[in-house]
This record gives C-alpha cells, sequence and structure tokens, in this order.
C-alpha cells in the first residue's frame, strides 16, 4: 500500500495498463474521504471527468465481486455520470 502518488506517478500507471484504484482505507484517521482524493486528482492534477471515471471503474473491474454484481454497479456509475453534462468534474 503507498500513502500518496503524484498525478503523474497515476498517469504513468495508466498508460502502462496498470488498473490504478483510488481509495480511502480510514478515512477519519487519515483525514482523506473517497470524493477528496477524486477532487485533488481533479483539481492539482488536472484529471478529466473521464480519467475520474475511469479510475472508479477501475476499482469495480478488480473487486472481489462477480461480473453479475459489477455489472449492476458499473450500470449505475454510468447513470450517474449521464447525469451530469459532459463539461462538469465530478
Amino acid at each position: 500500500m503507498v500513502q500518496s502518488f503524484t498525478s503523474e506517478e497515476i498517469r504513468s500507471l495508466i498508460s502502462k495498463g496498470v488498473k490504478v484504484t483510488v481509495n480511502s482505507d480510514d478515512p477519519a484517521y487519515f483525514r482523506a474521504y473517497i470524493n477528496e482524493n477524486f477532487q485533488v486528482l481533479a483539481e492539482e492534477g488536472d484529471f478529466s471527468q473521464q480519467e475520474i471515471v475511469q479510475l472508479t471503474k477501475n476499482a469495480f473491474d478488480i473487486a472481489w465481486l462477480s461480473d453479475d454484481v459489477k455489472a449492476v454497479y458499473l450500470k449505475k456509475l454510468e447513470n450517474y455520470v449521464a447525469s451530469f453534462p459532459s463539461s462538469v468534474v465530478i
């Protein structure tokens, strides 16, 4: 487990085909909630909506869930993203 990656390191791993995820194991202790982690990537790392969504998809892709359950969550994510204009970063 790594406490911190820079945006450049995350992008480098993604470009090499690594299914990078962003997590928050103990937000009360580490003072970083998942939404805040994504916000930092968007603001400081200039990650696009599409890149943030891909990081979220990666988490479902590698989760220890059945393919059917993954499909349900990925569809929910797709519907959620579709509810925002493409110019809005979520």
